[in-house]
């Protein structure tokens, strides 16, 4: 392994970041979300519902990592550095959430289908990517601003009185420099 690595060499790898878990109320019908983290290559956002209050999702004694919890999402609207609607011009509606997700994450031999998915394992994500190739690496976007970063407005169904957890994950492209020893960390 050392001998691999007194040459320069490149490894590039993805970064995932848990950005932090926020406490939501179900029954409010917009939620806004500040993403403050710098990026050099952002490839994309994810946010994981899961309802705190026992046996909601799945065995009394604790969370069951198969199952989130979909909190209706009408529309999501996204504002990169200021400027608005940068994903999707009118904003992103609940028929492209299933698209997305298999874009970003899905196999094609995923044993999770379309009404799966939106019924016990949702989650949004939200691409930042230039192209669609999963496989290119480096084609996040750059999101360093220091005061207007990323904001999520989330419109949704007002849902029953009660707390929801909302788990907020940054995917990054990201590199390491070595000639001997770390030379740089770029993500």
């Amino acid at each position: 392994m050392r001998q691999q690595y007194i040459s320069q060499t490149v490894v590039l790898y993805t970064r995932i970041l848990r950005h932090r878990m926020i406490a939501l109320n179900k029954s409010d019908v917009t939620w806004n979300i500040n993403l403050n983290t710098p990026a050099r290559l952002l490839k994309g956002v994810l946010l994981l519902f899961e309802d705190p209050t026992p046996g909601a999702m799945g065995p009394a004694f604790g969370h069951n990592s198969e199952f989130y919890y979909n909190p209706r999402i009408t529309k999501v609207q996204v504002t990169v550095e200021g400027i608005p609607n940068q994903l999707y011009a009118q904003g992103m509606h609940p028929y492209q959430h299933w698209d997305e997700i298999v874009k970003g994450f899905a196999c094609k031999d995923s044993s999770t289908d379309m009404t799966t998915y939106f019924r016990n394992r949702y989650a949004l994500w939200l691409d930042f990517r230039s192209s669609n190739d999963p496989k290119l690496h480096g084609s996040g976007r750059r999101v360093e601003n220091a005061l207007e970063r990323v904001t999520l407005q989330l419109d949704k169904t007002a849902g029953p009185a009660g707390p929801l957890n909302c788990y907020v994950y940054l995917v990054m492209d990201a590199q390491l420099n070595i000639n001997g020893q770390l030379i740089s960390a770029i993500f």
